[in-house]
C-alpha cells in the first residue's frame, strides 16, 4: 500500500513540466513569489532565495535558520490535494479551509498542500526551532495559507501568459 503511494507520488511529480510553468523562466521568477512575498507571510525577515536544484517550479526562501520551500504546479492541483484527502499518501493530512479552494495541511513535514483553478501550491517550512504545539501548528499553517492565496491572486495573470506562450509555440 505504501508502494503502491510512493508510486503514484513519483509519477505525480515525474508528470511535472521540467520547463515550469510556459512562461519562460524557472524556478524563483517561474513562480512569481518574492522573498518580500514570504517575509510578510512568514513575519521574518529572508536574506536569500534560491531555485531547487532538478526543479524548476520550486524555490526556497531561507531567513538564515529557518526555510520555505515553496512549488506552484500547474494541472495538478485538484488530484494532489484530492489524493491527500483521500488518504492516498504516505502520511495523514486533513483538509483545511482559507486557502484556495481546497487544502491540507501536513502537521508532522509543516506543509500546506493547497489547490485553486487546477494550480498546485506546496509550501513547507523546515530549520530552526519549531513549535509543535496545537496552537502554533494552526499559526503556521495559517502563514502558509496566505502566501499561497498570495500565489493564486497572480494564477490569472500567469494563465493567460501561459495561454498567450502556447498558442505562440503552434
Amino acid at each position: 500500500m505504501v508502494l503502491g503511494r510512493l508510486l503514484f507520488l513519483g509519477v505525480a511529480l515525474a508528470s511535472c513540466s521540467a520547463d515550469g510553468p510556459r512562461t519562460g523562466r524557472g524556478g524563483c521568477a517561474a513562480i512569481g513569489v518574492s522573498a518580500g512575498d514570504v517575509a510578510s507571510s512568514m513575519g521574518w525577515t529572508m536574506a536569500a532565495s534560491h531555485a531547487v536544484p532538478g526543479d524548476s517550479q520550486s524555490c526556497e526562501f531561507d531567513s538564515g535558520a529557518r526555510h520555505v520551500q515553496v512549488s506552484v504546479r500547474p494541472e495538478l492541483g485538484r488530484v494532489t490535494v484530492e489524493n491527500w484527502i483521500a488518504g492516498r499518501m504516505p502520511l495523514h493530512g486533513s483538509a483545511i479551509a482559507g486557502a484556495g479552494e481546497a487544502a491540507v495541511w501536513q502537521p508532522d513535514l509543516h506543509e500546506l498542500i493547497a489547490e485553486q483553478h487546477d494550480v498546485l501550491c506546496d509550501v513547507s517550512m523546515s530549520g530552526g526551532a519549531i513549535d509543535t504545539t496545537q496552537a502554533a501548528s494552526i499559526d503556521l499553517a495559517r502563514r502558509l495559507a496566505n502566501l499561497c492565496n498570495k500565489i493564486f491572486a497572480l494564477a490569472p495573470r500567469a494563465s493567460a501568459r501561459a495561454a498567450h506562450s502556447l498558442w505562440r509555440s503552434k
